[in-house]
Formats: C-alpha cells, structure tokens, sequence
C-alpha cells in the first residue's frame, strides 16, 4: 500500500507539471508550444509518457474505489447485523446536497460536489453545470456571510471548471454532428445557456472582485471565457438566447483581454452566432470593431493604415470574419423576404443582399484580403434563395472578372477556366430554379449541360466596356444534379427528372467519382409522380422501388465504397408511393407496398404503421381497376388485420375515418350485410352522419328486396321515426343523433331516388323541413336534397309525376333565401341549380306526356331559367338533347348541338341517338358524319357510349356490314374507355335480326361465344345478360320469342347453354332428361303424333320406356348397316402388375393414363410398344410380344401368352442421375405426376408402321414435357436377333429427359391432346410444329407449339433421306445420315386460344380426317366442335370458330372420341353412365368428295343412339376399335365393356363387359395393334384384321390386357 501511494504521488506530481506546461494562454498558444519549436522529439516524448502515465493512473484509482465500496458494504453488513446504527456511515446523496438550502452547506458537502465534477461523464453537462453553479453560489453565500472565510483551503479549482465547460463543449457538438437538434432543444438548453452565464459571472466576481480564497486563481482567466463564447456559438444555431450569450462573452473578453491582436476564431464564431439569426447590423459593427474602419467608406485601405493601433485583428486572417459577415446579410435578406406584406419589402431584400456584394466586391478587395470559394458562395447564396436569376448570373460574373489574369482581354485566348468551384455555380442553378420568370429554368438546363459537357458558357453584362465573357465551368457535383432534379420536379417534368436520375445511376457504376443519387434523389422523384397526373405514375414509382431494392439485394456486386453510398427505401418513400397509389387508386400495388414496407424495415415489424394501413385503404375505396366487390373484400381483410392490432396491444382503438373507408368500399360493391354488421360492431368507436350514410348508401347499391326498409331502420336507429308515420310530438322515440349533418337523410332519398319512390322520397323532404322547426335537426334540406326527390320523380312513371316535379321547382324558388336561413343558417342559397332543372326535365320525358306537351314544358322550364341569369349550361342542353331523342328529333337535336358554345362527347352521343330513332332516310349518313366529326375533334376521348350511338343507327336499321365493321374497330381499340361490352353486340345481333339474314342464326351464335370468350379473358362488362340472350334467340327464331312451346325452350336453351330462360324462371335443370330422349325421337324420325304424345307428358317415367322400345324398333341409317360383330374372342391375356413398391405394405401407385404406341417396335420380334403415367414423375414404357417355346420361364404355373418388359422411363428434365440407384414407388407417391399423356407417330409417307414417336404428358399447372423416339431405321440399328438378345441381358430400363419442356399457365394439366401431323399439313407446304390441345378451367383450349418438327409429304424418294425429318422405311439408306426433329420454334409457344367463356375442358378429340378439326367435351355437359376457318392451314394463319354444340347431357363429359379411321361417328361418355353415339358420317364423306375443311366441318352432326345406364357410375374414358363399328368404355364401376354402335349401344347392351377386372377405378382405356401377325398396322389395324387387343388401368395400378376378337 505505501508504495501504491507513492507510485501514485509521483503520478500526481508528474500530471501537476505536465498541465502547468500545457495550460493554454490567450489565443490558444501555450507555453509547450515555444517549447516545442526548440526540443521538437521531448515534446512527443513528454506526450506519450504523460498518456501512458494517465492511463495507469485511471487504472489505480478505479481499482481503489472499488475497494473501497466494497470494504464499506461489509461494513454496512456488519454493522446491520450487530444491530449497530448505520446512518452515520452513509454518505449524503449528491441530490441531497442540491435539495438543502444555499448557505447550509458544510466544507465537506462542497468537496463532495466538486469531487462530482471532477469527471463528467458524456450525456451528464446538463447535471455537472448545475452543480458547479450551486457551488459557486454556496462559496458567494460564504464569502459574503461567513467570518472563518479564510481561514478554509481551496475548495474549487480549474479542473472542476474546465471539466465541465469540455463536457457542455463536447455534448453541444455531439448533437450538432448527429443533427438532433430538436431533441437537444426539448433538454432546455435555453436554461443551459442562462446557467453557463451565471456560472461565469460568479466566477469573475470571486476570483477577480472578491478574490475569494476558496477559488483557485485559474478558475477564471481568458480560457474560459473563450471556451464560453465556443460553447455559445455552437448553440445558438438552435436557440437564439445563445447568440446574446456569445456576444455577452465577448464583450467580458474585452474587458479581461491584454493582448494586442484577438484570435479570429473567436471573433468568427460570435459573427457567424450573429449570422444565423440574421443580425448582420450587429456583425458588421462588431468587425468594424475588430478592424478599426467603416465599411461604407471608400478609402477603406487608408482608414486601416491609419489605425493600425487600434486594430485587434489581422486583416490576412480576417476572411473567415468577412464570410460571417456576407452570410448575415444574405440571411438578413432571405428573412425580410419571408416575412414580406408588401412589395416594397422585396427591394429591402436587395438593399441587404447588395451591401453583402459590396463587402466582397469593393471593401475586401480594396484591402486586398483574400477572397475564397466561401465567401463567394455566401454572397451568392441570397441571391438564390430569392430567386434572382439573372441577378446571380451577374454577380457569378462580377465574381469571375476578380479571379481572371490582368491583360487576359488583350490575349489570344479566348476561353478561360473558372476559379471557382461547384458550389458557386450551383447557387445560380437554385436561383434560376427558384426564379418565377418563364424562360429561367431553361438558363439553368443550359448551364448544367454546360457543366457536364464542359463547354464554355457566355457569361453577361459585366462591365460597359465588357459585355460577354466565356468561362468554362467547374464540373458538377452532387449537389448540382440534385438542384437541377429538383427544379425537374418542382416544373412538373418528371420525365426529365427520371432521365436525370438514371444517369446518376449509371454514371455512378462506371466513374468511382460521379455523384451517387442520395435518399432525397428518390424522394424528390417519387413526390413529383405522386402530384402528376400520369396515368403511368404508379408503374413508374413500383420500378423506382424494385430498382433501388435491386441495389440492396446485389450488395455482393457493389463495390465497399459505394455501398455505404447507394440509399435504401426508408418509410418517407414508401409512404410517398402509398399516396400515389391511393390517388390513383391501385389497391394491389398499394398492399404489395405495404408488404415491402413491413419486410423491409425491422422497426415496423412490431408495430403497425396506421399511416400506412389507412392509405391502404383508400386505395382499395377509390381503386379503378379492379372490381367492386374485391377491393371491398381486401378493405375488409385489412381491417381485420389492424382489429387484431389493436386487440393485441399494438394499436390504439381505430379512428372512424378508417372505418369510414371500408363502409364506403362496401358501399360501392353494394355489400350491404357487411355495411351493417361493421356498423354493429363498432363498439370502440363511434360512428358518425357518414358512417350512417354510407351504409345507406350500401343497401342503395345492393340488389336486396328489402333494402329499403332496411335504410328505414338505420333512420330510426339514429332517432328518426318509423316509415310512413308523420312525427307526432306525443310519440315517444329515441334521442336524435343526426343533428350535425344531413348526410343520412340524402344518402336515404338518394335511394329512394334509384328505385323510383317518389312518393317516400317527398315525405322524407318534408319530414326534414319539420325536424328542423322543432330543433332537432341543425340543417335543413339542401340542393342535394331536393335533387335526390326530383330524380325519384324523374323515375317514377306516375302519371303526374311531371307536375310534381316542377311544382317542388316552384317550392325551391318561393322559399328562396329567407326560408332557407329560418331553417339552416346556412349561407347557401336555396334556388333551383341547372341539376335540379334537369331532373324537372328528365321526369317530363319519363312522364308519358305527348311529344307537343312535353316540348313546352321544357322550353317554359329554358326560358325561366334564362331569366334568372343563368345561360343555357352544358347539363340543361344534355336533357333537352335526350328530349329530342326520345322523340327521334335529328334535326332539332343536331340545331340545338350546333347553337352550343362547347358541346362535349354526351351531347354528340345523345344526337347520335337521335338519329337513330329518327324517321330521316338520310339519318344514317348524318349519324356517320357527326362521328367522324368526333373522331377528328383532338379533344374529344370518345367513349363505349359514342361508339354505341352510331351502332344503334346500323342496328335499328339491319346495316350488318357497317355494324360488324365498328364492332372490329371497337374491338381493335387498346383505349381503356373504349372496351366492347353485352351491349356492342347486342346491338350487332339486333342488326342480323333486323337484316333477315339467313345466317344470322350462326352469328348470333358466333357473338354470344365471342362475348363468352371476352368475359373469361376478364372483360367483366362482356357477361351475357337476359337482354342479350333474349335478342340472341329472337334472331335465332326470325324475330319473335312470343307462343314458344315449353320443348323449344327446352330446345333453345340447351343450344345455347342457358340455364334459365330469359326474365322467367323457366329453368332447364329438371328437363335435361326430357332434351336428350326428344332429341334421339328426332334423329330416328318417330311420328309426329307419338313425339307430341310424349312431350306433352314428359314427366311420367314410363314413357321412357316407350320411347326407348321405339327407338329400338327403328332402323338404322343406312351408312351405319354394317355386318355385325363377332361376339366371340373376348378374352383376357395378360394382368401386368406395378413395380415393387418400397416399403412393401405401400399401395401402389394410382394408373390415370395408358396407350399403345402406333409406331414400329424396336424389332421385328417385338409387336406392341406401351406406355403408362400416373401418379409418379415417370412415364414407364412396355414392350410385348408373344410368349414362344423358346422362352424359359421360372414360374412354372405362368401359363400367360404374353412377354411384357418395361424398356424405358421418360423422366422430367429436372431428374437427376443419382435418383435412378434409390427410385421406388414410395419416393414418387408425393408428387402428382402426369394427369394427361398423348402418342402419335410423326409421319407423311406410304409406310404403314413408319415414323417417330412424338410423347406429350403435362403435369397439373400445365408443366408440359415432350419426348421424341426416332424411328429403328433412322437410327440405323440392325433388326436382328442379337441385338435382341443383348437388350434382354439388361435388365434395367433406360431413362429418357424430355426433348423439350415448357408451362402453360392457365392450362389444367389433366387434358391434352396433340394434333395428328398428317391432318396438321394437309395442305402445308412448309415446316410447321406439331401442335397440343391444353384445357382450361375456363372453358379455353389453348393450341400450343411443342418445338418438334411435323412431318410433312415430300416431294421425291430422297427429299427425307438427308436432313429430313422423317421419310420412308426404303428411303433411309444409311446409318450416319441425321435426322432433324426440332423447330425453330419457341417450345410453349401459344398459336391461338379457342373458345373460352364456357365451362371446364375435360376432354378433346381430333377428328381423324378433316384437318384442324376437334371436339371438346366440358364439365357442364355440352360438346363443341371446332375447325379452322382459314383457307390456309398454316400455324399462324390458323382461325377456329364453333360448328356445332351438343348439349344432351347435364353431367360432364370425361370420354370422348371419333371412330377410326374415318371419323363417322363421334362417342361421348359423361359422369352420369350414359353413352352417346353421335352421326357424323355427312361431314366425313364431305370432306372425301371435295376436299372443303369448312363445309365438311359445319356439315350437321346427329344423336344416333344413347345407352342410358352404360355404366353404374362416370364414364372414365373411351376408346374406338379400328372397324368403325365398336367402342371401348371403362368407368368407375370397375368395369370395362365394348359396344356395338348399332343397336347394342340404342338397347344399352354391351357386345362383351369385362367386370371386375380392376379393385377400383378403371381410368383408362386403349386400343392396340395386332399381336402375333407381322404385318402390323397403325393404330391397331392388321392386315388380316385379327386379333386387336385392349388394355386398361385403374386405381389398383395394374394394367389389364384383353383380346377383343377373333
């Protein structure tokens, strides 16, 4: 311990000398300064040692006092435990101290006090400054009142003061540098500045005035009142007491100060105090001061000489005082320019900027002090915080000359480059974007490109004898790009301004020294879109983010020193982009923000950010491009997001204005329950009028019967009384609420108004006039009021509903002013407005009054109107027009349009309706011409309604050319106002009607799928409605819909796939049966009388029975009186059961798909090539042939005649080599594998057996893979027996990727079906692909690119031999010739999309001959049948339209196909058992005799027969036998059965069922090729036509195969 004390001694000691030779002096120059001009290395030595010695030091005392507390809670301890009193051990709190009186203290409390402050610790000035001043009053109290004052030590001394002003220094500029100057303000720092003053004042009074014993000589001397001016002058950035506190200092500094010549630091900092609260008078006398001279004189540099003594700074030093200086004045300007009330003031604003540009033009150069960037800038900074422009300009100029080289006029040189830097440039660049002057801001543009380009640029107005100088300017900086950005959005041009901002952004990435957008780059850029008008703003602030998250997510690729450069989104940018996207009304983008805002930022994880969720959803209640109803459900997910916010905590209850915004968007979509029932459960918070209103405004908007009564009720919640019951004071009733506003009452005649009830809507009018007699109403009825009952009467068809419309008109001008202020107080006036006019005019035309009447009426309405003072407006010309129209006034209506002084788009429109109501034969031709009027007028955005006029001229009058040819045009229009709807083409089918067209029928029928189509496509507005479907069957039967027996609707709703007749409730869901047995009497020609017979009593069931004994009676057509089959031969061959499944309890995989490939075998030994998918990535292909002597087999009970071996697996892309070892069933039970498969042999030529195998299997989601097997003889392999035997010694099967992949999104995946390439180029002469079918959900086939090459024919023996895609057997000379199988085509690529609107695709069939030709079967039980109506075959020239509609099934249709190989008939199998037997044979042969596609296509197609009970369940999937006659079906009965489609499939009687064949589900069904005969022919046909034969799969994942004829 003693050598600790003496170690520490000496420490002290070497501290006590080492700070007596650093103590400053008087301008900061100590005594080691001198010292260290002579010994240089003992003052870095002295410094080293003393750092070390103080930090061990440091050390030593910390360890000390820990001690030392310690030693003192076990005392404590001790002492509690001896029950020993332990208050006089404990020491006083410093608190404690502060809280006793001044003058109470003892020696020791003020030692404890300074000892408190001998080190501050940062954050704690605040606390230290008011200790030190208590103790300074405590020692002033003492020397004033105590006798014994010296007989004391010293108490205080210069390191308790000095520690504390470093501590005030160090936390003042710690919250400068950080910016947090508002919080610094809330601490008090106006209190700190009144205490620091104090402390220093009592300092001079007791060491200097009193010379008081108990403080140290050097507590108070130069130093600290120079530390006191710094700590002033950094403070008084933020509080203006500071700037008096720094001068107040600096005057106490001349009062102490002996020194000949001031440090200009301090003198710098008292003026720039001075400087930021603009009291540049008191600056300018204050360096006046300094500098012994007057600013104002002209001999400055005289004055100066002369009183050279009395000068306490040096001019060389004096710039940074002159820039104080300059920067008050132009301070001093900007802030007489922000208070100014009258324009004299802006020229006090120049006086003070031109006294700034006097000192630095005249005085500093007189005296020839030098003149830097700064101080330049500070003259220029006025000027453009004003927006002088051109005042900048000349000053820059001014500024220049001073820096040019004398004689530089009289050289050669003619470009000079500026001395001054960015800064001063980018003033003039402000100023000129400030400016208001129209052509300043192009001066701006100007300089900058010259800036970037460094170009010379002319500057002007110099001198008299000097007019122009070319000065080539600095290169610009940040702050210059971010000046010119700003005026960029400031103008409006955000377009520029995004062109600015990418630059920065790209120049950044390839030069290290070019500016980097900043955060305010974006924020400036994301606020102009926010305030523009384009309609792309959203779009473009979206990009604006994604680009800038890019940056945050590649900061892998962005090099160290940039990184810490390139901004990140903050909240103020997200928040920018809300607000753009709810002006716009863009709830998806708005929520995807959201999301983005969430993610992006930690902080706003916990806690919800209402600014955000509310503009939200505003975005969703003002959104236009979407639905109603799902911005209203979004509206609604979000407020239950933010309920659980506030239940959890996180939130406080909810503003009603949110709820306000979700009952409005539930009040646009008319979802009135969800109105109420979020009325109902606003218990936290208080609904207001418009929260009332809006849920009336709900039930307006909703379909609802008894919305009505139920906005009745919302009324009487709120206090009003029942409906239909005039106010009676004696009633009792609820207390009234609704004295605010008189929201509630027009939301409630507004929809009153919507359905017509004038009658209701007037007693409301006048129950609100009585409300307000008796004061429980504030406000009386307004204009809007009495526009919501005239437009009730407008709607009315009473028969005085005219009358009483003009006599409420009358009420509105006799109560005028004087009425309405007893009622309301209010200062707007109660007259009759052009709306309330107009609706007096709209119930006259709705009033059924004659023609005569109803023109003088309006004319007396026009003229009393005129004579109030209001002109013929554009609302009351609108009602007059639609007068002229209802009563087909072209001419008057065009006169009146004419007499307008600016007629818009609605009133060309309603003449356009005049026209076409219009009696004129000439009415067409002015119609045509007034559109094209419109057309050429620039400023008219015509609408779907000017479109509609001049088709209702063409419809009304059976123009059918000119109709279809604006519909193609309105269809070709990319505007988002000119969209086609029900009514475009209902209109069309009115002129088909009017035409007499034979084929409109057809047409029709065209339209109504095209508007299908347009719906499914997301054309909400194309949905057929009862107006349309009424018009469509009107044309359909030649112009009446009148005495339509009940089997003809029956008839006609099934054709066009309507489920309830149109404005009946006649619907087809009970007589679907009824449709399909009336449509088989047709097809076999029963008697008339019987037909009448049954359809007169289609409702007892044992006229089924009848019908079907008839059916069975009559004789086939004669194309279909062929032999009849053979029924024997039907057998089963072979059951091949799935692969051995891991573990082996695991049920086997199900088996949705089977074919037999129609291609040659890889040998000749080899008969049958098949392929299954199923539930599993992998597509297993079989190869069969028949069991011979030679083959061996280990189980002696085999008895099959089959030999099955699995050869291949086509596997995804995505499948990995490494799998193959660990492949099971069990790894693939997980994935849903291929739900639809294709084969078809890719061939043109005279070879039956021919051609590569093209396999097309989709997955769900439409992941679409497709596999390609060459030909055995165009791979040049040897047909012999040794290859074979080399196959059978391996065992494992090959696996095969695909040869291409690709998604079709809107696919489903479980339906497919490829295009035959013989029928694909029936007419080609050039390369197409092989083209798939894809499904859809809604209802669309989607015709695809696979990326192979079709076949096609060629043209001599050797045009495939040598690059060919595939050509004869006999053509294919050698091995090494290769073979192109792929297109130059996008694989995935969509050819076109056929048919959609309608239901579900379930299943597609190619017919087998006519070209581009197929059926689809859909969920809701209807088959359509397609052809390409182009005269080319082309892929891209392709064009398909519907021929034929089968609707006689209600169930939907999985099993579908044309007989083989000619296509006469056409099989269909639906969910219910039934089986349909269509008769296409007319268009077959068609197509045979002539060639045609399209007549052979739109030839008509016949119920033929229908098995009733086919299966006890759904029909899975059909297959047809290649003798034109059978087909094969299986179905979720287990079973798979064969059907004559002669008079078995009419009598529901199979030739051969196979039951039980599976343990569940049979899902598919093929046809195969010939077993045991060599001569082999495509799709199952032999040459002797023997032994065809069936396979199956089900759900047990076995394959079942049968013979099926012998």
């Amino acid at each position: 311990m003693p050598q600790l004390r003496t170690r520490a001694a000496t420490f002290v000691a070497m501290n006590s000398c080492l700070a007596l030779m650093l103590t400053p002096s008087w301008g900061f120059h100590g005594h080691l300064t001198h010292l260290s001009h002579a010994v240089p290395s003992l003052q870095s030595e002295i410094r080293s040692t003393f750092d070390t010695k103080i930090v061990e030091l440091e050390q030593i005392q910390k360890t000390r006092q820990r001690r030392e507390r310690t030693a003192s809670k076990d005392k404590d301890a001790v002492s509690f435990r001896r029950n020993e009193p332990s208050s006089s051990m404990t020491r006083q709190s410093i608190n404690d101290i502060l809280s006793e009186p001044i003058g109470s203290l003892n020696t020791c409390s003020l030692i404890s006090l300074c000892n408190s402050i001998r080190h501050v610790e940062e954050g704690s000035s605040s606390q230290s400054l008011i200790i030190l001043e208590r103790i300074l009053l405590e020692l002033d109290h003492w020397e004033n009142f105590r006798a014994d004052r010296h007989e004391h030590a010293v108490i205080l001394k210069p390191i308790h003061v000095f520690s504390v002003l470093t501590a005030i220094s160090r936390d003042v500029r710690n919250r400068k540098r950080i910016g947090e100057r508002k919080s610094f303000a809330r601490v008090g720092l106006d209190d700190r500045i009144e205490q620091l003053c104090t402390v220093v004042f009592l300092l001079q009074r007791l060491v200097h005035e009193k010379k008081s014993a108990y403080c140290d000589e050097g507590c108070f001397n130069e130093d600290v009142v120079s530390f006191a001016i710094m700590i002033s002058a950094d403070a008084s950035q933020w509080e203006k007491s500071a700037a008096d506190a720094a001068t107040y200092f600096f005057r106490m500094m001349q009062n102490l100060s002996s020194r000949e010549k001031w440090d200009p630091r301090l003198i710098g900092a008292v003026l720039n105090s001075l400087a930021i609260w603009a009291r540049a008078e008191e600056a300018q006398s204050l360096l006046e001061e300094v500098m012994g001279v007057i600013m104002e004189e002209n001999d400055c540099l005289a004055k100066v000489q002369q009183n050279a003594s009395k000068i306490r700074l040096e001019p060389s030093r004096a710039g940074s005082c002159y820039d104080a200086v300059i920067r008050a004045w132009s301070k001093r300007a900007i802030v007489i320019a922000q208070n100014q009330t009258h324009p004299t003031l802006l020229d006090e604003s120049k006086i003070a900027l031109s006294k700034g540009k006097n000192i630095l033009l005249d005085h500093m150069r007189s005296l020839g002090l030098p003149i830097t960037n700064r101080t330049c800038a500070a003259a220029l900074h006025g000027y453009s915080s004003l927006g002088l422009g051109d005042e900048t300009e000349q000053l820059l100029a001014e500024i220049e000359m001073l820096f040019l080289p004398s004689g530089c006029f009289e050289s050669s040189q003619s470009h000079f480059p500026s001395n001054l830097d960015a800064t001063c440039y980018n003033n003039v660049l402000t100023s000129y974007c400030r400016s208001r002057k129209g052509n300043c801001f192009v001066k701006a543009k100007k300089l900058f490109q010259a800036m970037v380009d460094q170009q010379p640029t002319t500057i002007a107005g110099v001198t008299p004898n000097i007019t122009t100088i070319n000065i080539i300017p600095p290169r610009p900086d940040f702050i210059s790009y971010y000046t010119l950005l700003n005026g960029y959005c400031k103008n409006g041009m955000v377009d520029q301004a995004e062109k600015l901002l990418e630059t920065m952004r790209s120049t950044s990435s390839m030069d290290s020294t070019a500016p980097i957008p900043t955060l305010s780059c974006y924020v400036s850029v994301m606020r102009a879109l926010e305030k523009s008008h384009d309609v792309d703003a959203p779009e473009r602030m979206l990009a604006l983010l994604e680009a800038m998250e890019q940056m945050r997510d590649n900061r892998d690729d962005i090099q160290p020193y940039k990184m810490r450069k390139h901004p990140l989104p903050n909240r103020a940018l997200y928040i920018s982009a809300l607000r753009c996207m709810s002006k716009n009304g863009r709830g998806k983008e708005a929520e995807l923000i959201l999301t983005k805002l969430r993610n992006t930022h930690p902080w706003s994880r916990g806690w919800t950010d209402i600014q955000a969720y509310t503009l939200v959803l505003r975005s969703w209640g003002w959104s236009r491009h979407v639905n109603r109803e799902e911005a209203a459900r979004r509206a609604e997910v979000l407020l239950n997001d933010l309920q659980y916010h506030v239940k959890e905590g996180h939130l406080k209850p909810l503003d009603v204005n949110i709820y306000n915004i979700v009952l409005n968007c539930c009040a646009k979509a008319g979802f009135a329950d969800k109105a109420e029932a979020l009325l109902e459960n606003m218990t936290q918070t208080l609904p207001n009028a418009v929260s009332y209103s809006l849920v009336i405004k709900a039930l307006s908007n909703s379909k609802d019967q008894d919305a009505v009564n139920r906005a009745w009720n919302v009324l009487y919640s709120l206090g009003y009384y029942p409906k239909g019951k005039r106010w009676a004071s004696s009633e009792p009733r609820l207390s009234p609420i609704f004295d605010e506003s008189i929201e509630p009452f027009n939301s409630m005649l507004k929809l009153l108004a919507k359905r017509g009830m004038a009658s209701e809507a007037e007693m409301l009018l006048d129950s609100m006039d009585d409300l307000v007699l008796e004061g429980m109403l504030k406000f009386g009825p307004d204009v809007s009021s009495y526009e919501a009952v005239l437009e009730a009467l407008g709607r009315c068809k009473d028969f005085d509903s005219a009358q009483r419309a003009e006599i409420l008109v009358t009420r509105m001008e006799v109560l005028g002013r004087t009425f309405f202020d007893r009622l309301s107080n209010s200062d707007v006036p109660l007259k009759p407005d052009d709306v309330t006019l107009g609706s007096t005019i709209k119930a006259i035309i709705n009033s059924g009054k004659s023609q005569e009447n109803a023109l003088a009426r309006v004319e007396t309405l026009v003229e009393s109107s005129k004579s109030d003072g209001r002109e013929d407006n554009m609302i009351l010309s609108a009602h007059r027009l639609r007068l002229y129209a209802k009563f087909g006034m072209g001419n008057e209506a065009e006169r009146l349009l004419r007499q307008m002084n600016k007629a818009g788009v609605i009133h060309y429109t309603i003449v356009l309706n005049a026209w076409a109501k219009s009696d004129d034969p000439d009415a067409s031709e002015r119609a045509e011409a007034l559109f094209r009027e419109m057309e050429k007028n620039p400023e008219f955005d015509l609408d779907i309604a000017a479109y509609h006029g001049l088709l209702l001229n063409y419809s009304l009058r059976g123009q059918v050319e000119k109709a279809e040819q604006l519909v193609e045009a309105i269809l070709q229009q990319q505007q988002r106002s000119v969209t086609a709807n029900r009514k475009t083409f209902t209109m069309l089918v009115n002129a088909y009607t009017n035409a007499k067209d034979t084929n409109a029928p057809d047409r029709a029928e065209e339209l109504l799928d095209k508007m299908r189509e347009l719906h499914a496509s997301g054309n909400k507005e194309a949905e057929p409605d009862d107006v349309a479907y009424s018009s469509i069957i009107r044309c359909i039967r030649g112009g009446s819909i009148q005495n339509i027996t009940e089997y003809e609707k029956i008839e006609l709703m099934s054709r066009l796939q309507i489920e309830k007749w149109p404005n009946t409730s006649f619907s087809l869901k009970r007589r679907k049966k009824d449709c399909i047995l009336i449509a088989s009497l047709d097809c076999l020609k029963v008697d008339n009388d019987l037909q009448s017979n049954h359809r007169g009593h289609l409702s007892s069931r044992h006229h089924y029975s009848a019908i079907s004994s008839t059916i069975l009676s009559k004789p086939l057509p004669p194309h279909l009186q062929k032999p009849a089959v053979i029924m024997s031969g039907y057998r089963t061959l072979h059951r091949i059961q799935p692969p051995e499944s891991s573990p082996p309890d695991a049920p086997p995989p199900t088996l949705w798909h089977v074919h037999f490939s129609p291609c040659r075998p890889d040998t000749p030994t080899l008969s049958l090539r098949l392929l299954s998918s199923g539930a599993s990535n992998i597509i297993r292909a079989y190869s069969l042939r028949e069991r011979t002597k030679n083959d061996a087999s280990d189980d002696a009970l085999n008895a099959s005649p089959m030999m099955v071996k699995c050869t291949e697996c086509l596997v995804p892309g995505d499948f990995r080599d490494e799998q193959i070892p660990s492949l099971s069933l069990s790894s693939s039970r997980c994935v849903l594998g291929y739900g639809a498969l294709d084969i078809v042999r890719n061939y043109c030529g005279a070879d039956v057996d021919a051609g590569n195998e093209v396999v097309v299997a989709s997955q769900l989601g439409g992941n679409v893979a497709v596999w390609v097997r060459l030909d055995p003889r165009m791979r040049g392999r040897k047909a012999d027996n040794d290859e074979e035997e080399e196959e059978e010694e391996t065992n494992l099967p090959r696996y095969v990727k695909p040869d291409a992949e690709f998604v079709v999104a809107s696919a489903t995946g479980t339906t497919l079906a490829i295009r035959p390439p013989t029928l694909g180029n029936y007419y080609s002469k050039r390369e197409n692909d092989v083209l798939v079918a894809l499904g859809s959900a809604n209802g669309a086939v989607i015709l695809c690119r696979t990326g192979i090459l079709a076949a096609r024919p060629g043209q001599g023996a050797n045009t495939a031999s040598s690059g060919g895609v595939v050509g004869d057997s006999s053509s294919f000379r050698r091995s090494e010739e290769t073979v192109v199988i792929t297109s130059n085509s996008t694989p995935g690529q969509v050819v076109t999309t056929i048919g959609g609107g309608h239901a579900c695709v379930l299943s597609i069939a190619w017919h087998p001959t006519i070209p581009n030709t197929f059926a689809v079967g859909r969920k809701d039980g209807t088959i359509d049948i397609y052809s390409s109506t182009a005269s080319d075959h082309y892929d891209e020239e392709l064009s398909f339209r519907r021929m034929h509609r089968l609707a006689d099934s209600s169930s939907p249709i999985r099993g579908l196909t044309f007989s083989q190989p000619e296509g006469a008939l056409l099989f269909a199998g639906d969910d219910s058992g039934k089986l349909y037997s269509y008769d296409a044979s007319v268009a077959s042969s068609s197509f045979a005799s002539n060639g045609d596609a399209v007549k052979a296509a739109m030839c008509p197609i016949k119920l033929v027969a229908c098995a009733l009970t086919a299966h006890k369940g759904w029909i899975m999937n059909l297959t047809s036998f290649p003798d034109e006659r059978r087909v094969c079906s299986c179905g979720s009965d287990r079973s798979v059965k064969v059907w004559d489609c002669g008079m078995g499939l009419a009598s529901s009687t199979p030739v051969h069922s196979f039951d039980g064949v599976h343990s569940g589900w049979v899902w598919d069904v093929s046809c195969g090729s010939v077993v045991g005969v060599s001569g082999v022919g495509a799709g199952g046909v032999s040459s002797s036509g023997k032994k065809v034969t069936l396979v199956s799969c089900g759900n047990d994942g076995v394959m079942q195969l049968f013979s099926c004829g012998d």
